[in-house]
């Protein structure tokens, strides 16, 4: 199998979204991580929606529970 040159293989991703703004509403890259991994449990409208109460409830991550994406999970499922 032939080694990926990962570098090269972005570029043209990277270029097609440079300026973009995301569509995650985040104020940090902690806030990305986790939204990032809720995202793939819900939507973003509904991620954006819950990411305010998490981030009042778990501001830094070392108050962040093990527990918390199945927290987050069983809201999402509400």
């Amino acid at each position: 199998m032939p080694q990926t040159n990962w570098a090269e293989a972005m570029k043209l991703l990277l270029n097609k979204y440079k300026g973009k703004k995301h569509p995650l509403e985040y104020k940090n890259i902690y806030q990305l991580v986790v939204m990032v991994i809720l995202s793939a449990q819900d939507s973003d409208r509904n991620i954006n929606q819950l990411a305010p109460h998490c981030s009042k409830t778990f501001p830094i991550c070392n108050r962040l529970p093990k527990q918390f994406l199945k927290i987050c999970t069983l809201l999402l499922v509400r």
